[in-house]
């Protein structure tokens, strides 16, 4: 009766310390509904899935929006440290000659890095995008933080903002 008893008690430490689940690390934020847009962020999260080698933003709104006329996402990761960004996530739909191509695109902010594209989900009132973390590089701790924008989208990202999560300059930290 022992053995039974142990074996099962291993199998269930095992089958939990494997879980994917188990491993992930998450933070998800709530923003107030605090602007009169389709693009008022509602909720944030960043998580980070080792053992599919996955970043994956997610994001929601309090109303549906039009992601290819109205405006875009972008979220911003400090993975080494240092007072800036590191990279850009921009999350938005193309235009001509791609009309409806729903992209996320990995944008470093230092001159030189290269540009990664991926597919992005777009919901009714949400978008998710899987980034590979073999293109950002990290440390113990990373740092994001989310802006919703209206187009046109430019050169000057802080002049089309409509909402930031959260909602001064700071940051919110994701451990690891």
């Amino acid at each position: 009766m022992k053995r039974v008893i142990t074996l099962c008690s291993v199998v269930m430490v095992l089958g939990i310390q494997g879980s994917p689940a188990a491993l992930a690390v998450s933070s998800t934020k709530t923003d107030r509904n605090d602007t009169v847009t389709p693009f008022d962020l509602k909720r944030v999260s960043l998580a980070l899935h080792p053992r599919a080698h996955l970043l994956v933003f997610h994001i929601s709104t309090y109303e549906r929006f039009n992601l290819s006329k109205k405006g875009s996402f972008v979220g911003f990761l400090d993975s080494v440290g240092g007072p800036r960004w590191d990279f850009g996530i921009e999350m938005d739909a193309l235009g001509p000659p791609h009309p409806g191509f729903r992209n996320c695109r990995v944008v470093p902010r230092r001159l030189g890095g290269s540009v990664a594209s991926f597919h992005l989900r777009v919901g009714a009132q949400s978008v998710r995008c899987r980034v590979p973390m073999s293109l950002i590089p990290r440390n113990k701790h990373i740092r994001w933080r989310v802006w919703s924008r209206k187009k046109p989208t430019c050169c000057h990202l802080h002049r089309h903002v409509v909402d930031m999560a959260p909602n001064s300059r700071g940051w919110y930290s994701l451990g690891g």
